[in-house]
């Protein structure tokens, strides 16, 4: 997983290679964020590897994001085997003055 943080929020990309949409779940509790890919083996029926550059099986890795992070827009796009996940920071409110009312 890579993580880079960028002038809106961060940028997590994800090598999930052989996941499909249908088998990845991004969850959001609270302010802990977790990614679950299922990849399933895609070798061709009857033929065994005689190498691999990585294994089959399950990705997932799991995040604490800090509160400046707006969780209703978040975005998660997959394509090519790289998940993105795109987590942009809250906008923060403009200063103001305060007025001060006179009390009785």
């Amino acid at each position: 997983m890579d993580i880079r943080e960028t002038e809106h929020g961060l940028m997590l990309l994800a090598d999930v290679p052989g996941a499909k949409s249908e088998g990845l779940t991004i969850t959001l509790d609270r302010r802990a964020l977790n990614v679950h890919a299922k990849v399933e083996d895609h070798a061709p029926e009857g033929y065994s590897p005689i190498y691999q550059e990585y294994q089959i099986g399950d990705f997932e890795c799991d995040f604490t994001l800090s509160g400046d992070f707006d969780a209703e827009k978040i975005e998660a796009s997959l394509a090519n085997g790289v998940l993105r996940l795109t987590i942009p920071r809250v906008e923060q409110a403009e200063a103001r003055t305060i007025k001060i009312k006179a009390g009785s």
